[in-house]
């Protein structure tokens, strides 16, 4: 800390000799105190500190050999922090002025203190004060926010390396689901071509979350032999093995025989369809898409041919009156 300050004191005491030789260059001889330096006095008694440094300036400007401006405006740079080169060359200049003066042993003392001051104020403000601890401080919070970021991007490099595999992997998958959907496709199991249309409308029809009437469905022969064909596909597509079910022709013999039975109860029902229908107790959209198209899943066009009466849950009340697109 000594000899921070001491480096600073002499590194502040060659400016101000550097810049008070070049003051004194142009020295000349007034005895007379001119009305600016007057003005600046009644503007220093008066606590109009701004107003008397700009008139000490001024008179000093007017009159270099003015010792007395000299040493009023050393002061009030100094004592307010202002300036503390500018404070040391005019007290410095004082001294040269008026080495006999009854004030120049206060100039020298004041401009040893304004040294210190300089130097102080020169470490203060690059932090150098305390051995450096306020930059060594900042120096740690920097690290420690550095490190912390490296360990950041290294755990963020881990994550994307463990993307990166389970993409590959998906990958993987995908190509071999691909290939095992092109040998369906090119014959391995026709009996799920040739039937896709009936397995589908079976699955409208063997929703038991969407059905409300889930007996009747569990109830129907064909619809039971539909059901055995579907979890046959599912599990020929879950094993991804070319099989074929042992009672393959029965079952599509089943379920041709469904579809016939459905489309003509669609005929027949299509032709007793009212263009209106009075909400009975315990109907539900499901019953009643059943009861006059034949199928469960016909509930959603119902209730948009309704949307104005029926909510978006699909619930209805005894005694509304609906339309049947």
């Amino acid at each position: 800390m000594s000899n921070i300050v001491k480096l600073a004191s002499i590194s502040a005491l060659v400016m101000s000799v550097a810049a008070c030789d070049r003051l004194a260059q142009d020295r000349r001889v007034s005895g007379i105190e001119s009305r600016e330096y007057q003005t600046a006095m009644n503007d220093y008694r008066a606590g109009r500190i701004d107003q008397a440094v700009k008139g000490f300036k001024k008179t000093i400007a007017l009159q270099p050999d003015n010792a007395n401006a000299r040493f009023q405006l050393a002061c009030l740079l100094h004592d307010t922090g202002r300036d503390y080169l500018t404070a040391m060359c005019n007290y410095l200049e004082y001294v040269l002025q008026c080495p006999d003066s009854d004030k120049t042993d206060l100039a020298k003392d004041r401009l040893a203190k304004c040294e210190k001051d300089l130097a102080k104020s020169l470490a203060d403000k690059h932090g150098l004060l305390d051995g450096g601890k306020a930059i060594l401080k900042e120096l740690e919070v920097a690290k420690e926010k550095l490190e912390a970021l490296s360990a950041k991007v290294a755990q963020l490099e881990s994550d994307l390396a463990v993307e990166k595999g389970r993409g590959e992997k998906l990958k993987s998958e995908n190509e071999r689901l691909v290939a095992a959907v092109k040998r369906i496709g090119e014959g391995e199991t026709s009996i799920f071509k040739a039937d896709k249309k009936a397995i589908v409308e079976a699955r409208d029809l063997l929703d038991s979350e969407d059905d409300g009437d889930e007996d009747r469905i569990k109830n129907s022969a064909d619809i039971a032999l539909l059901r055995s064909e579907e979890a046959s596909e599912r599990e020929l597509q879950s094993s991804l093995l070319p099989m074929q079910p042992k009672d393959a022709k029965e079952a599509r013999d089943a379920a041709e025989k469904a579809e016939r039975e459905r489309r003509e109860r669609e005929k027949r029902q299509a032709i007793e369809k009212p263009e209106f229908y009075v909400v009975e107790e315990g109907d539900t959209l499901y019953k009643i898409a059943l009861k006059f198209y034949g199928r469960t899943s016909q509930w959603r066009q119902i209730r948009e041919a309704n949307k104005a009466i029926i909510s978006i849950d699909g619930r209805v009340k005894k005694g509304q009156k609906i339309r049947l697109p």
